[in-house]
């Protein structure tokens, strides 16, 4: 039953940008105390949350999900780099409607976000002290790179005719279900023209990125603790002769 108001203030690094380095007040009240008590890492724990008979068959299955994950992120780092990289050498104008649209897109997405945690757009702005055509200045910069990237995928693929094989866009519905947790038979029945349409571009965008990554000269950079052990293990071994 206690209640306590908390100051707190969003990190610098935060997530969402519009919240990062901010100071809030979160109200609280304490409605129960709960104890967490964590099981054996057993066998008997695998068959009880898994389709496992072994914890260590278990682990691994997480193991490999885990490595899939980050290799998909890094995929997509490299993507998100070669297309800043292409984009930074076009030469194009920009049309603001078209930035306009994207600004109103990130705000919708926004709004969204701010609705899983009960809050509403408006009361977010009050309680920032900020109007909606501040946040729409806020997010310009950010809007006009997405467009630019979109604008110089779009110039690329053509230049370069990329359409889309039958194999390319199955590729597409597969992921697009799989990322819906939704059978992809059943996904692909009940897509309309205009979503059939969608991944068949999302499909061509992916052959563009996969034509940048094949002709890019890439470096992979040293994760900065291995770098940092790598730079002192010599003078640790000189310290120990």
């Amino acid at each position: 039953g206690g209640e306590k108001d908390l100051q707190v203030r969003f990190p610098d690094e935060y997530h969402a940008k519009e919240l990062a380095g901010k100071d809030a007040v979160f109200h609280v009240k304490v409605n129960g105390i709960q104890m967490v008590e964590k099981p054996e890492l057993d066998d008997d724990f695998a068959q009880d949350i898994s389709d496992f008979d072994t914890f260590d068959a278990y682990k691994a299955d997480i193991v490999k999900k885990l490595q899939e994950r980050v290799d998909k992120n890094n995929e997509v780092q490299l993507e998100n780099a070669l297309v800043k990289k292409a984009a930074e050498n076009a030469k194009m104008d920009i049309p603001k409607p078209m930035v306009d649209d994207q600004i109103n897109y990130m705000i919708r997405n926004m709004e969204i976000q701010l609705s899983y945690q009960g809050i509403r757009l408006d009361d977010y702005l009050h309680y920032m002290n900020m109007t909606k055509e501040a946040l729409q200045e806020q997010y310009r910069s950010e809007a006009e790179e997405r467009v630019r990237a979109d604008l110089t995928l779009d110039a690329i693929r053509k230049a370069e005719q990329i359409e889309p094989e039958e194999a390319d866009i199955e590729k597409a519905i597969r992921d697009q279900a799989e990322s819906m947790g939704q059978d992809p038979e059943d996904f692909r029945k009940n897509l309309t023209e205009s979503q059939k349409s969608y991944l068949k571009d999302s499909a061509a965008i992916q052959k563009t990125l996969d034509l940048l990554k094949t002709g890019a000269k890439v470096t992979e950079k040293q994760p900065e603790a291995q770098k940092e052990e790598a730079e002192t293990a010599p003078q640790e071994e000189a310290k120990e002769e």
